[in-house]
């Protein structure tokens, strides 16, 4: 199973990192909003960084180095689209001076819901209009 773990550190730095298999890496931060990395616990830029990696990877979304240094949103455009909302119903609600971890079929499991949900409102908006 992978998990997104979020550790603080003494320092007040968040880690996070993606655990599978009983390995732990970090998670590649996808700099678009916070060039100072992730955060949790407000709706602000560091969490919206953190959404936007997490759903990144989550949907398979990899970014190579030089995408990861100037980032470009059509390099993972289903997490362009769901970082926002996966924000404020997620990582937002942390409590920034505790340990957490999401399983990443939770992340993947919500976006395609959340996709799922966007197409029936598309489609009736279509047939209505």
């Amino acid at each position: 199973m992978k998990v997104y773990r979020g550790v603080r550190r003494l320092t007040g730095r968040l880690d996070v990192l993606i655990v599978e298999d009983h390995v732990a890496q970090p998670l590649p931060h996808v700099v678009w909003h916070s060039p100072d990395g992730f955060e949790v616990g407000y709706p602000g830029s560091g969490p919206a960084d953190l959404a936007l990696s997490m759903v990144a990877d989550a949907v398979g979304e990899k970014q190579t180095r030089e995408q990861a240094k100037h980032f470009d949103p059509s390099s993972c455009p289903r997490a362009v689209r769901a970082h926002q909302e996966f924000k404020q119903e997620f990582i937002a609600l942390l409590d920034r001076n505790a340990a957490w971890e999401i399983e990443a079929s939770k992340v993947l499991a919500w976006v395609e819901a959340s996709e799922a949900l966007a197409r029936q409102v598309e489609d009736e908006n279509m047939a209505s209009g």
